[in-house]
């Protein structure tokens, strides 16, 4: 193989491999490639080893870049068949291709495509004749860059090829001239009435139901008021309660969507009821109170049916209240008042989509469903889609689509999509009707339609190709002829046989060879021309499709952002006009929606629309970002805000807007609970103080005072004589009730502060509690201390020593514990306390239960220096409780 035709060779595999990765879009997921042309190419210029190389490596291109494996694998089964045949005869390799469609192909891609996707699907006919006419085009044109090639006289000697025919040429030529255009018309055609046609067919359509839908739905709820307006008339002319409750009672027979109905005088007290008796309760509906005066005053004032938010039935369906009020030359009777089951609306909407092939829903106003076609949808819950897409196809309809058939594809997609559009019921009541069309139906109808249109461009495709062949040899004729009398020419001269020349056929058929290869040419250079045009604008156009998707993604994103974004912001130039806004402040402005295109001057206040103005000129002015606050007075109290104000390009800034009342309270929530814990600690040291004080006076003076008095009746006893016997035993008891009295007043002293506690520091008041605790109480207690001679301050010892006292108290009291460990010691600056026991242990709702001051009592010394305290335990494996103290002090 010479240098040139390995260029040739390598140029062609790199252009499979290209095209392949370049896709036309004809339908969906139904895109043209190109790879095949080139495979061809290298078939009839290389023979069929290369063809097969370049078929494998076009189609592992196309399986990575788009996920195309049957495309792939019928081009590989292509270049296979038509590689073998022109190895066995030299013959047209378009009428192969197409023969290699037509048997193997088409059945191939139409056996795949039916195992992969759902019974019945219309899309494996459409790949069936999609890849065939593809894969026929290709062919075409093909042959036609291999007659250019072979009929260039700088080219043709680099391949094993020499030569095409005039048959072939001629057969060639007209097919593709042909079916070139009608392929044109054809992928135009699809295109077209895909984009544009089942949009304005579900426009139509959603117009015709939201006629129908609109009207029904509002003549069954007229029906209904219609009767309690009747009702209400009637009221107004019965003079006596007899009548007024013969004439509910027939409404409530006559109209089984109304559950409850009654006359409410003007006192608010209801004089008539049906059903008299309530269901629930059992007591008489009649006498009951049922409005108070604000309501009774707003029936009053509106004179017209009043509908209350709706409600959940007894039966669990949903209910609304309607009261209408009665009025007798222009005064104030009363009310008739009743419950109507929405049931029935659930019904006529069933009705309705099975009428219009659709799907119905009603919301009230606060967008829960009220009532739907489809019983999946759960009633009066909020409206919700959970995702998905939606496209906006003018000011009342667009058209959604799921996100959970992402994967499936994008007609399976499109296939679970409708076409929404949403009204109000009336301008008096705010339910809204939502309608949904689906897609499904019209891309079904839409897929039959190409279907007829692909099968039309085949079969005219396959009389293309038979009529340019049978045209060809006809045109060939004369050659042929020729061809015949000259075979054996150098025989017929040297025997001087007559020769049959054709008359004048050779100059004509000469002259029209060398016109047609100029024109072939010229064709050839715009040919290329126009693809390389193509493939750029191919290329192009998907480069500006994801460049539209990642924009589109992103403002969805933005949007969303924006959605969950909890302050106000708004876009606003230098004359402060709101020219874009999102959010919404409830306590501050109207809805966001409804200032764009406002003044600040027309939705603030004008000291506050004052200071916007001028904190927008900062803004610009400098270039930099300005903050204030400023408080506005509301129901509940005053209202703080927090503004920023960022400079945008052409004299706009963004104006951001947070409601920081909540900090605002949560800030002095924090100082006044500060102040309260210093409160605390300085009560509690003032109660230590005078517990120390209390003690030291008890043991210093009241102790001094019972150790004399215990000496003078040791002196006195020592100086009775013998005969003295009764007063001797006076005083001996006087001495045993002074010693216990002196061992009181030291327990005492000891219990209102610990004299170790001042003088030998915390760890000999731990060790001396712990052995006060195993005598009291016989349970054994073991302290492990990490050093003896740790150093706390006082004031945080009286707090580690107090919480180890209410421990302690808790074991004796709860625990019924056989044995306790404490353990004390300092670890990364912070001293840590630790009582564990054996008892049945704490339960959570123990820890926080409402008799629980100790536990309460010992977190909060232990937060009062900044501490922690948790407490741990199941039943029956005993508690542990874990104080955690900075040994220094820290800002609390």
């Amino acid at each position: 193989m010479s240098r040139g035709a390995k260029l040739l060779l390598v140029a062609l595999v790199c252009g499979a491999v290209t095209a392949n990765c370049l896709r036309l879009p004809l339908y969906f997921k139904l895109d043209l490639l190109f790879g095949s042309i080139f495979t061809m190419l290298v078939i009839q210029l290389f023979g069929f080893r290369w063809g097969i190389i370049t078929a494998v490596l076009s189609s592992a291109s196309a399986w990575f870049a788009f996920g195309h494996l049957s495309s792939g694998i019928n081009a590989v089964c292509e270049a296979a068949f038509v590689g073998y045949l022109l190895q066995k005869r030299e013959r047209g390799f378009v009428y192969l291709s197409a023969t290699y469609w037509i048997l193997l192909g088409m059945p191939l891609a139409w056996l795949y495509f039916t195992l992969r996707l759902p019974a019945g699907d219309d899309l494996p006919w459409l790949i069936m004749l999609k890849q065939g006419i593809n894969g026929i085009s290709n062919a075409l044109v093909a042959q036609l860059l291999v007659n250019l090639f072979l009929l260039s006289p700088g080219l043709s000697h680099i391949t094993h090829r020499r030569h095409t025919s005039f048959q072939q040429l001629i057969s060639t030529i007209l097919a593709a001239c042909v079916l070139f255009p009608l392929l044109t018309l054809t992928i135009l055609s699809i295109r077209e009435e895909f984009e544009d046609e089942m949009a304005v067919q579900a426009i139509r359509e959603l117009d015709r139901v939201v006629a129908h839908s609109q009207g029904t739905v509002q003549a069954w709820l007229n029906e209904r008021l219609a009767d309690f307006n009747s009702l209400a008339q009637l009221q107004s002319s019965f003079a006596n309660v007899a009548g007024k409750r013969i004439n509910i009672h027939q409404i409530n027979e006559l109209d089984r969507n109304i559950v409850q109905i009654g006359f409410i005088d003007r006192r608010g007290i209801s004089i008539a009821f049906d059903p008299p008796v309530d269901m629930v309760t059992g007591r008489a509906n009649v006498g009951l109170r049922f409005a108070d005066t604000a309501k009774l005053k707003a029936l009053h004032a509106a004179a017209k049916p009043v509908l209350s938010p709706v409600t959940r039935g007894l039966d669990q369906h949903p209910q609304v209240v309607v009261n209408v009020p009665v009025l007798t030359a222009g005064k104030f009777q009363g009310f008739v008042t009743g419950v109507v089951d929405l049931q029935g609306v659930s019904g006529l909407l069933s009705q309705l989509a099975r009428d219009w092939s659709c799907r119905a829903i009603l919301l009230d106003s606060q967008r829960r469903i009220i009532a739907a076609s489809d019983a999946s949808w759960p009633l009066l819950e909020k409206f919700d889609r959970h995702g998905g897409r939606i496209a906006q196809l003018n000011d009342a309809t667009y058209r959604w689509s799921p996100d959970s058939m992402e994967a499936s594809g994008q007609p399976e997609r499109w296939r679970h999509s409708y076409y929404v559009r949403e009204i109000q019921l009336s301008p008096d009541i705010s339910w809204r009707l939502i309608l949904e069309v689906p897609q499904g139906q019209r891309l079904h109808a839409l897929n039959q339609l190409f279907i007829k249109d692909l099968f039309f461009m085949i079969v005219v495709t396959m009389l293309t190709l038979v009529g340019s062949h049978l045209i060809g040899k006809r045109l060939a004729l004369s050659l042929e002829r020729l061809r015949n009398a000259t075979t054996g020419l150098p025989d017929t001269v040297s025997s001087q046989k007559k020769i049959d020349w054709p008359v004048s056929h050779i100059a004509e058929i000469d002259s029209l060879i060398t016109n047609f290869r100029n024109v072939a040419a010229s064709l050839s250079e715009k040919f290329g021309e126009l693809s390389a045009g193509n493939r750029e604008l191919c290329r192009e156009n998907q480069e500006r499709r994801k460049a539209e998707e990642k924009l589109g993604q992103a403002v969805s994103e933005l949007m969303a952002i924006f959605q969950a974004f909890p302050d106000l912001c708004l876009v606003v130039d230098r004359e402060t006009t709101v020219l874009d806004c999102r959010g919404r402040m409830h306590d501050m402005i109207p809805p966001a929606g409804g200032i764009a295109g406002k003044r600040l001057t027309e939705t603030f206040s004008r000291d506050v629309a004052a200071r916007y103005g001028g904190k927008v000129e900062q803004a610009l002015d400098s270039g930099a970002m300005v903050t204030f606050e400023y408080c506005l007075p509301g129901d509940t109290g005053d209202n703080h805000f927090e503004t920023r104000i960022v400079p945008l390009a052409r004299d706009q800034v963004v104006i951001i807007i947070r409601n920081i009342t909540d900090l605002k309270k949560a800030e002095e929530l924090r100082l006044a609970n500060e102040q309260l814990r210093h409160l605390s600690m300085y009560i509690e040291d003032a109660r230590e103080n005078e517990r120390a004080c209390i003690a030291r006076e008890i043991h210093d003076e009241l102790g001094q005072q019972l150790t004399a008095l215990r000496f003078d009746l040791g002196w006195i006893s020592k100086r009775l004589d013998g005969t003295q016997v009764h007063v001797a035993s006076r005083i001996a008891e006087m001495a045993r009730l002074l010693d216990g009295t002196i061992k009181s007043v030291r327990r005492i002293a000891t219990e209102l502060r610990p004299r170790l506690l001042d003088d030998l520091g915390l760890v000999a008041a731990l060790e001396w509690q712990v052995s006060e605790f195993t005598k009291r109480t016989g349970i054994p207690c073991e302290l492990q201390l990490e050093r003896n001679d740790m150093v706390v301050e006082r004031r945080r010892a009286t707090a580690l020593y107090r919480i180890l006292q209410e421990a302690l108290t808790n074991i004796i009291r709860h625990a019924q514990a056989s044995r306790v460990t404490i353990a004390f010691r300092e670890e990364g600056g912070m001293l840590l306390l630790q009582v564990m026991d054996n008892g049945k242990g704490i339960s959570a709702g123990q820890m926080k239960g409402e008799s629980s001051f100790g536990m309460l009592g010992m977190q909060e010394r232990a937060r009062e220096w900044g501490g922690t305290m948790m407490v741990s335990g199941e039943p029956g494996r005993g508690t542990s409780i874990s104080v955690a103290i900075p040994l220094e002090d820290k800002e609390l």
